[in-house]
């Protein structure tokens, strides 16, 4: 089992002893010993941020929750994204654009095309847990290639394929690096956001914007986190909110805006139509989406992405 802690455990050890005196009195002698004692990186599994524990399941939900320790995808909670829209060359079902090494999924972003996988089953509420990092994108330089980990209301093949009913759902992007303005300079950025659909129009289109209102973020641009190295993110999807964490410096801290459901008819950038609250397929993986330099080589891996269920 992977974690991303180290630890030591304290045992605290009580040693009673029971002798008596020269009047034949007992008395109690209690010694208290402090033991410490390593603990690998295999014991201990922090996926959830301690304080809101008693809100979701102890154990992961194992329809959509991978360690990606195998060689192959696994057929059961998986397919491998493919390309709906000939017109279009966003994604690719080539065996090559996905691989898996050192326990990690691998998507690849390279030559105008993106691979990636969706799940078999959609899911709902509860808190969804993922370690991952993108590689070949630079700060301050525009990409062509989009990676990001995000919920569909259908699973994006065409075999086999499922579209949930509803009119009324919400598009969560967990966390997906795009192109965006920082500190003045264009390029490779990270956000998190959650553009609602309703009557299967997204709101934050601009020839709807005025009737339905905005698209909620709960984060908007950064950077700091396309630098290659590992990130753990988690998401919280209740029946009142959504709130994405962060662990930063070994610690679970929420990350940006809690985004409510509330009885509104209209969306906004902090609250999105409960009516809109809806269950999901999720998408993991890399698209390409033009405008940079299409001859470099983009990853999306990913370590884990887990699922803990919402007490209801």
């Amino acid at each position: 089992m992977k974690s991303m802690y180290f630890g030591k455990i304290v045992f605290v050890v009580f040693l009673i002893i029971s002798c008596s005196n020269s009047n034949n009195n007992e008395v109690d002698i209690v010694i208290e010993e402090n033991v410490e004692e390593e603990v690998n990186d295999e014991t201990i599994v922090l996926e959830i941020p301690i304080e809101i524990t008693n809100n979701y399941e102890p154990i992961v939900n194992n329809l959509v929750s991978d360690d990606f320790e195998e060689s192959t995808l696994d057929s059961n909670k998986w397919f491998r994204r493919q390309e709906l829209n000939k017109d279009t060359k966003k994604v690719t079902e080539e065996e090559r654009f996905i691989d898996f090494k050192n326990g990690n999924l691998i998507c690849y972003g390279m030559e105008g095309k993106g691979g990636g996988i969706v799940s078999k089953n959609h899911m709902k509420y509860g808190f969804y847990s993922l370690k991952w990092r993108v590689t070949g994108f630079v700060i301050n330089s525009k990409s062509s290639y989009h990676p990001g980990l995000w919920s569909g209301k259908s699973n994006g093949t065409k075999e086999g394929r499922t579209s949930l009913p509803d009119k009324n759902w919400t598009e969560i992007d967990l966390v997906e690096v795009t192109n965006a303005t920082i500190d003045g300079k264009f390029g490779a950025a990270t956000q998190a956001d959650a553009p609602c659909r309703i009557n299967g129009k997204k709101i934050n289109d601009a020839s709807v914007n005025g009737s339905l209102g905005e698209k909620a973020i709960m984060k908007s641009f950064y950077n700091d986190d396309i630098d290659g190295e590992f990130h753990t993110y988690g998401l919280e999807y209740t029946p009142g909110f959504i709130q994405v964490w962060r662990v930063i410096n070994d610690e679970w801290i929420k990350l940006g805006n809690q985004v409510i459901f509330d009885d509104k008819e209209k969306g906004t950038i902090n609250s999105i139509p409960e009516e809109c609250r809806s269950e999901m397929f999720w998408y993991l993986g890399n698209l390409w989406t033009g405008g940079g330099n299409d001859e470099v080589v983009t990853t999306m891996e990913l370590d884990w992405f887990k699922l803990y269920d919402f007490k209801e």
